[in-house]
């Protein structure tokens, strides 16, 4: 089945350097993994589409900002149509990715985010736990929809199973259609 042509600019591999995606640009087509490196930040801007290829993944090491609107989420999903849950892999944001930060008044000041993002028919391969995973970083999520995961729609872990728990915010958010659970938490010595 070939990829759906409005799938945009092909990219893939590592980034190294701080990397913006804009609607203005068009879609975006992951043809091949992707690595943001610890000094390199992604930001995804909102209306942009992300069309996902079979198998492949974001890990993010460095920064990471998704914010769309109402009116213009950043919609992830697969490169062509009629496919299951699982067909991509995921989207992976590790400990050195920044944590989001909130003021005194519980606002969003910096830091890892995921707002007004649709996300669907990812969660598949072999070591995926999540469709979004997080690895001992706070994620603020606000106002995501993620649906057909092969598995749990967000998993919160900690690599090493000590620490603490980060401020991840889950917020107005949508999971359905999972295969496991919508946030599954472990490794953090909870019971």
């Amino acid at each position: 089945v070939a990829a759906d042509p409005d799938c945009g600019r092909e990219v893939g591999g590592l980034v190294v350097d701080d990397e913006v995606w804009s609607a203005s640009e068009g879609a975006v087509h992951l043809t091949a993994n992707m690595m943001v490196m610890d000094d390199a930040s992604l930001t995804i801007e909102p209306g942009v589409r992300v069309c996902m290829s079979e198998g492949t993944g974001i890990v993010v090491r460095g920064a990471f900002v998704a914010r769309g609107t109402e009116s213009e989420p950043i919609v992830f999903g697969p490169d062509v149509e009629g496919v299951d849950s699982g067909y991509w892999s995921n989207i992976s944001l590790t400990t050195t990715t920044p944590d989001a930060l909130f003021d005194e008044a519980g606002e969003y000041v910096s830091g890892a985010i995921m707002e007004h993002v649709d996300l669907s028919h990812g969660g598949g391969g072999e070591s995926v736990i999540g469709l979004v995973e997080t690895h001992n970083v706070a994620v603020f999520f606000r106002d995501v929809s993620i649906s057909e995961s092969e598995t749990n729609a967000i998993a919160i872990n900690a690599e090493t199973g000590e620490g603490t728990l980060p401020l991840t915010r889950i917020v107005s958010s949508d999971f359905h259609n999972y295969g496991a659970h919508a946030v599954w938490i472990y490794g953090y010595g909870l019971d």
